[in-house]
């Protein structure tokens, strides 16, 4: 049997992809990716895949597309592949250190 953690992740990593194959939108394109969007992801904005707490999360089997068909329509922007992203927002790997974000966000 596969751990929890680890299914879970692949969840919230599928919900990433999933989002940007839908919408045609990357994650967060219109804002800076800064500590104020880590503490606004910390204060629960974030689809439920992506859910702080990964027992919070859908489980494979509970992911049907007619259920994500009908929450997306209302929830991710549609798009027609032209859009302008910040100039902020960096799709890039680098290292993020907010030490202190537990603290500002509590």
């Amino acid at each position: 049997m596969q751990p929890v953690l680890t299914s879970t992740a692949d969840i919230y990593s599928f919900g990433i992809i999933m989002y940007e194959f839908i919408s045609g939108l990357p994650p967060y394109h219109n804002i800076s990716h800064d500590i104020n969007l880590a503490m606004k992801i910390c204060q629960g904005l974030r689809p439920s895949c992506l859910d702080a707490n990964p027992l919070n999360r859908p489980l494979v089997r509970e992911i049907e597309a007619n259920e994500i068909n009908d929450k997306l329509q209302t929830n991710v922007p549609s798009t027609n592949l032209s859009y302008e992203t910040h100039s902020e927002a960096i799709y890039t790997s680098r290292l993020l250190n907010f030490n202190n974000l537990l603290n500002l966000v509590l």
